[in-house]
Parts: C-alpha cells; sequence; structure tokens
C-alpha cells in the first residue's frame, strides 16, 4: 500500500506546463530589471573609475617608499586663462627620513626641480618654502621637512587657455642616518577648461600659508644685528609671543647654530669659516614667535657700545651688574626650589616622602647624616651637569636643558637606575657599596630593613643625584630666565647659576639637616609605611613608563 501511494509523488512534474506559462512573464521582467539596473551602474561606475585613474591633480609618484616618494600636483583641475599656474611637489617621506630647505645647514642639499612641456619647450618654475624645522645630527644642524610636506611651485610661461602635458626631473636628497638620492622624472596632465579648484588644492594652499616672504607685514621686528667674535648677536623687538627659533641665511661656509635667547637678545654660535668678518654682509632672518612667523634681510652692523644696544643707555655700573648678578642667582635659587613642587619630579618626592618616614624613630645625628647625603648628591650632580655643559660649549657643541634626554644610551641607563630605586621601595633589592667605601663613613649598624648605615647613606646619596637627573628636563618659573642667562654667560656665570640652581631643589633635605626634630611630628612606624611605599613605587614605574615611551620615539 506505501509503495503504490508513493508512486504518484515520483512521476509527478514539478511545474506543469500551465505553471510555467504563468511564471515565463515573471522572468522576462525580471530579467528586464536586472540589465537596466546593469547598464545604469555601469554608467555611473565607469567614469568615476576612470576619473580615478586619471586625475588631473596629481602624477605619479616618483622613488621607494622604503625612504620617500615624491610627484607633481596641481591646485587647479584644468588650465583656465592662468599666468601663473599653482603646482606642487608632494613628498611623503618614511619615518625618520627627512628632506632639506632651500638653505640645508651644515650638511645636505635642496630638492631641485626642472619642468619643461612634452614638446621639450622649458617652463619658468620657482619653487616656494615653508617654515622648515631644525634637525641636529652627529652635531650638525640642518634645516628640512619630515613625514609629508608639500612645496608650492609657481610655474609660468605655459600657453594660456590650451591643454599642458608638464614633464619634469627633480632630484633631492633623503637623509636619516644615510642619505640617498631621490631623483626620477615627473610627468602632470593638465586639460583646458575651467581652472576649477582641485582636490588638492586645500592641501597646497595649507602650505602656501607656510611660506614666510620678506617685507610681508608681521608683528615680529628685528631691530639689529652684530657680530661679536664666533657669535652672531640679534636684537628684536618685544612680540607677543615669544620668538623661539631663527633660521639664518648668511655667506658660503657659515654655519649658523641653535640661538640661545636672553631677553630680547638671541646669540647664535657661528662655525666654518671666520676668517672674513660678517659685518657689514647682508643675512636673511627667518624667524618663528609661536604660531607666527617673518621673513627679513639686514646688514650686519658694528657691535654696539659695551653693555648698550643704543646709544642714549647708560653702561651699568659695577654695583649694577652685581645686583643682576645676585638676582640671577636668586631666581635660580627660586626655580630650583620650585622644581620640587613640578610634575616630573614627582617620582624624586617618592623617594624624598620615603626617606623621611624611614628616618622617622631614628637619632638626629643620623637624620642629619641622611638628608645631608641627599643634598650632597643634589649639589654634587648639578656641579657634574655644569661641568659637563662647559666642556660641551668649549668644544663647540650644542648645549641646553635637560639635552641628556636625548641620548637613547642615558634613557636606556636611567631606566635602569629607576628599576633599581623599585625594586629598593619594594625592599626587593638594596644598594650595595664596596667594603672600603663603609670604612669612611662613622659606625656600622642597621636600619629596619637590614641595611648598614652606609649602605644608607649612600643610597640617599644616589638619589640626591636621581632628583637632579628627573628635574633637569622639568620647565618651572624662573628656571628658563636663569638658565638662558647661565648658557650666554662666562664659566663663573654657568656654575654659579646651576649651584644656585642645586641649591634650591636641595632646600627640603636641607631644612631636615637644620631642624631634624621636624621628622618627630610623623606618625609611629608601623605596616601603613609598606603600603606608602608601595604606592610611591608606582610613581616610579610610571616614570619608568614615561621613559621607555621617549627612548622608542
Amino acid at each position: 500500500m506505501d509503495h503504490i501511494m508513493s508512486e504518484p509523488s515520483i512521476s509527478t512534474p514539478l511545474f506543469t506546463k500551465g505553471d510555467l506559462r504563468q511564471i515565463r512573464p515573471v522572468f522576462r521582467l525580471l530579467a528586464r530589471w536586472f540589465l537596466a539596473l546593469l547598464f545604469v551602474t555601469f554608467g555611473i561606475v565607469s567614469p568615476l573609475h576612470a576619473a580615478s585613474q586619471s586625475n588631473p591633480a596629481t602624477g605619479p609618484w616618483v622613488g621607494d617608499p622604503a625612504y620617500g616618494e615624491v610627484r607633481l600636483v596641481s591646485a587647479v583641475s584644468a588650465m583656465g586663462k592662468l599666468e601663473e599656474l599653482p603646482l606642487g611637489l608632494e613628498f611623503r617621506l618614511a619615518p625618520g627620513w627627512k628632506i632639506y630647505w632651500r638653505t640645508p645647514g651644515e650638511a645636505g642639499l635642496p630638492p631641485t626641480l626642472d619642468l619643461q612641456m612634452a614638446n621639450g619647450a622649458p617652463l619658468q618654475s620657482q619653487i616656494e618654502w615653508p617654515v622648515p624645522k631644525r634637525f641636529n645630527a652627529f652635531g650638525f644642524d640642518n634645516f628640512g621637512y619630515a613625514d609629508a610636506v608639500i612645496l608650492p611651485v609657481i610655474v609660468r610661461g605655459h600657453d594660456r587657455g590650451a591643454a599642458l602635458q608638464v614633464r619634469g626631473q627633480i632630484e633631492a636628497l633623503v637623509c636619516s642616518d644615510i642619505c640617498v638620492p631621490l631623483a626620477g622624472d615627473l610627468r602632470l596632465d593638465l586639460a583646458d577648461g575651467p581652472a576649477e579648484p582641485s582636490s588638492m588644492a586645500m592641501a597646497i594652499a595649507q602650505f602656501a600659508a607656510k611660506v614666510p616672504r620678506i617685507g610681508a607685514p608681521s608683528p615680529i621686528k628685528i631691530e639689529t644685528a652684530w657680530q661679536s667674535g664666533s657669535q652672531l648677536k640679534i636684537s628684536f623687538a618685544t612680540t607677543s609671543q615669544p620668538i623661539t627659533e631663527i633660521f639664518v641665511e648668511g655667506p658660503a661656509g657659515i654655519a649658523f647654530k641653535k640661538p640661545v635667547f636672553a631677553g630680547n637678545i638671541a646669540v647664535i654660535d657661528l662655525a666654518g669659516d671666520l676668517k672674513t668678518p660678517l659685518t657689514g654682509q647682508n643675512v636673511d632672518l627667518t624667524v618663528i614667535a609661536g604660531d607666527g612667523f617673518a621673513e627679513q634681510s639686514i646688514i650686519v652692523k658694528e657691535a654696539p657700545l659695551a653693555g648698550s644696544l643704543v646709544a642714549d643707555k647708560p653702561a651699568p655700573t659695577a654695583a649694577g651688574v652685581m645686583v643682576q648678578f645676585w638676582t640671577v642667582i636668586a631666581l635660580a635659587f627660586l626655580g630650583g626650589l620650585i622644581l620640587n613642587l613640578m610634575p616630573c619630579v614627582l617620582p624624586v618626592l617618592a623617594i624624598k616622602l620615603a626617606a623621611i618616614i624611614e628616618a622617622s624613630g631614628q637619632s638626629r645625628g643620623f637624620v642629619r647624616l641622611r638628608f645631608g647625603a641627599g643634598a650632597m648628591g643634589i649639589l654634587s650632580s648639578f656641579a657634574i651637569l655644569a661641568a659637563g655643559l662647559a666642556a660641551l660649549r668649549l668644544a663647540g657643541g650644542q648645549i641646553g636643558w635637560g639635552i641628556q634626554f636625548q641620548s637613547p644610551v642615558f634613557l636606556a641607563m636611567m631606566l635602569l637606575v629607576l628599576g633599581l630605586f623599585t625594586l629598593n621601595m619594594l625592599d626587593r633589592f638594596f644598594l650595595p657599596i664596596p667594603a672600603f667605601l663603609q670604612a669612611s663613613f662613622c659606625g656600622n649598624g642597621q636600619n629596619a630593613s637590614g641595611q648598614t648605615r652606609p649602605a644608607v647613606l649612600f643610597g640617599d646619596f644616589m638619589a640626591g643625584m636621581l632628583a637632579t637627573l628627573l628635574a633637569t628636563p622639568c620647565s618651572a618659573p624662573f628656571v628658563g630666565s636663569a638658565v638662558t642667562v647661565a648658557l650666554t654667560g662666562d664659566m663663573v656665570q654657568l656654575f654659579a647659576v646651576f649651584m644656585a640652581m642645586g641649591a634650591g631643589l636641595a632646600a627640603p633635605w636641607g631644612l631636615i639637616v637644620l631642624f631634624p626634630a621636624l621628622v618627630g611630628f610623623l606618625p609611629r612606624p608601623g605596616h601603613w609605611m609598606v603600603w606608602l611605599k608601595r604606592g610611591l613605587a608606582g610613581l616610579l614605574i610610571a616614570t619608568m613608563v614615561w621613559l621607555g615611551w621617549l627612548l622608542q620615539t
């Protein structure tokens, strides 16, 4: 029975002829809609695809992505009736690579461009140069651009109103730790038609706005410039924003180092061929103040009268000079004192607070020794820092506040030292000292952690030195002014200012040395000290993360 019932389902067709007659018109309608949709889609996508394949605003890239590429770009989509065609050289540089400004500095070569029409007729092209950045490599100051930059190019000599096929040759030097040439053939095709803004117009305009021009209105005013030995000194009017950079272009063979500012005077060290004086020669100055910039051409004049920039200013008396000197010393001390409260010195405060806590319950004499050792560590490191900067200056190097934080080796050493101090905070590591040094300290007792008194004092001395190392990248009120005077003055001023700043940073240690009874106001030692030290160790770990980020970048 089951077999008989199942046979009709096998032999019966899925669709009858009547069903197919009814479905066939539906299929025809769907096919027509599909063909219409395909036609419309092709009509829309095909022009867009063609436009993307031949963008009239850009030419093909030339170069190697491993270090850098360049192409011609246009601010207009067609020629129009323009007498001056706004083009641009767009550079796409790999991380760590740079190209050079029109005046490259102590080394390097600027990009050069030679353009012509497809028939070989030459085109007049003028590269415009946005404000550069200063790079220092192997002790040489260079000026240029990194990452991505567009050099605006003004083109003349073409046939107005006619299509133009631009052909050109680019030669540039791309540098990192090594330099490689970036050279090749450039091309860009522009049709006739209205000169509408292209997709590159905004990008080109942004870089064109950064091109300083001699004589353009600007609140930045250079008053005078004169040579003083192996230095160029520039006096400028006070601006709403401080001047932060000056690029100097002068006679060939003379290099101009990074300026150091003291009030409204910039001091620039000279290097190279100094046999011919700059006096009477013309120099071009590109000055940056905040977001503003200006370019000015000026003739280097005779040095002004000693102690005076204008004739009606009286020369300072000996008493006046001493007042200025002690004012700077006072500012340096105050700046060092304020450094204790700056965020970058928070790890130092952690070490300092831990030392105060550990001193609770100890004899006043030993408390004095501990904090005296910390103060000596600060003063010793400031003396070493001043001596190092003095040696760099004598060697002709570039000096500045916190320059050691530009050294990967220094950052790696700081990470190691901070790691040891963190372990010390967690009672996982004790700073050892040689046995022969232990004899120089009175007594040989132990603290609560089992450390000998010499080891404790040595650790306090090293903590003081670490305080200075961590404070040097900080900026605080009065620090900038004092450091500027120190770096532009003589050796006596350099050492005096740095030692005064060290005394200010060490003042909290010195306060405990003078009044050790202050430690007695702390709570009695207990288990809370362990948790506090762990929290303070967290500050050191955060500082290690920051230093690791600096090292990575």
